[in-house]
């Protein structure tokens, strides 16, 4: 019942591929109105409540890029 996990290359050329078909939110996507009101149509619900659901994960990216970045320079 345990989650498996599995190691990733992510220099690979098909990491590379899978992330730019991935849609992923960025910190201005919660700025344009227009865009926050089109994500949250998808998902069917409120602007207000997609920003509630998912601003903390777009937080959370954030953090881990500038992590991953801090700890490549050393």
């Amino acid at each position: 019942g345990r989650t498996r996990v599995r190691m990733v290359d992510i220099h690979s050329e098909y990491y590379e591929i899978a992330r730019r078909y991935m849609i992923r939110l960025d910190p201005e996507d919660f700025e344009r109105p227009q865009d926050l009101a089109r994500y949250a149509a998808v998902a069917g619900i409120g602007p207000e409540e997609f920003r509630a659901q998912f601003a903390s994960v777009v937080e959370d990216e954030q953090q881990r890029r500038a992590g991953f970045r801090e700890s490549a320079r050393r």
